[in-house]
């Protein structure tokens, strides 16, 4: 990383309840399956994955954020149950619908057109929303295991989905740098 950058990528938070029930997914599979990493952010869908930016120049991508959530209502979220990328991660599956998959279509537009941050997003899947709860360090033999007791489990969270987040990698974790109020 050069001098004067962070890390820096755009999520949308769930609110209270369902941060931290998804919180305690993560923790779970963390004791039953020894996979921390997902511990290292707060629940979230990722709108942009990570990107390095000047921290001196920040402020016109917190100025893009705000002007794409003033542009989005807020939007009802629901998450039916579970969902995979084999062989290593597990999420709470997002039902992808209009007002999501518009808020990431434009957010991804602004930030490459105003900033240059053209990191693909979601490069080999499109953009699939989903909520990691086990992560790339579950090992392919638990795998298996952890998919088994979680596949065929329904959930029923639901919530709206009221602001977007930057967060901000603080050489061990994920943070909330700032959030931005839809609509």
């Amino acid at each position: 990383m050069k001098p004067n950058e962070a890390r820096f990528f755009v999520a949308l938070l769930p609110p209270e309840p369902v941060y931290t029930e998804a919180w305690q997914w993560k923790e779970w599979f963390r004791d039953r399956y020894d996979t921390h990493k997902a511990l290292n952010s707060p629940p979230h869908i990722t709108l942009q994955m990570p990107f390095r930016y000047r921290e001196d120049r920040i402020e016109a991508v917190e100025a893009t954020l705000k002007a794409v959530a003033q542009a989005h209502a807020p939007f009802p979220v629901t998450l039916p149950g579970f969902g995979a990328f084999p062989p290593r991660v597990i999420y709470l599956d997002v039902e992808r619908t209009e007002p999501l998959s518009a808020l990431q279509k434009d957010l991804s537009r602004h930030l490459r057109r105003n900033h240059g941050i053209h990191h693909a997003t979601h490069k080999d899947n499109g953009f699939v929303p989903h909520l990691t709860v086990a992560f790339r360090d579950l090992k392919k033999e638990a795998f298996a295991e952890a998919w088994a007791a979680v596949k065929d489990k329904s959930l029923d969270y639901s919530y709206e989905q009221a602001a977007l987040a930057l967060l901000k990698h603080d050489g061990n974790v994920w943070q909330v740098y700032q959030s931005f109020v839809l609509g």
